[in-house]
């Protein structure tokens, strides 16, 4: 049996929903939106550690780790690139880091 095709009318309304720009979103009473990094530039972040001296490590799904200074500025090399030892798309890559709750003496 061939599938059920959309009428005319809903293949527009389906267009149009997914074709609308998503809606902005309000912030709640006694909170506030702030940029912590305004000087710094990722692809894909998908976690941040800070660490005990003030810096913040800042991992990307696709193996690099970058380092941001406690003023907020991005470190000019990344601490670590892993791109070229593990795939990413999807659920793959570097989905996470943890730094030792011992980072300030045994680092």
């Amino acid at each position: 049996m061939p599938p059920p095709s959309l009428s005319l009318r809903n293949s527009v309304a389906l267009l149009a929903m997914l074709s609308a720009p998503a809606a902005a979103q309000t912030v709640p009473a006694g909170f506030v939106v702030e940029d912590l990094f305004p000087t710094a530039s990722f692809v894909y972040p998908v976690d941040l550690e800070f660490l005990p001296d003030g810096r913040a490590l800042v991992a990307q799904v696709q193996g690099v780790v970058h380092t941001l200074l406690p003023d907020g500025t991005q470190y000019g090399t990344p601490f670590l690139d892993l791109g070229d030892e593990l795939q990413n798309g999807g659920d793959l890559g570097l989905l996470g880091l943890a730094a030792d709750p011992d980072f300030a003496t045994n680092r």
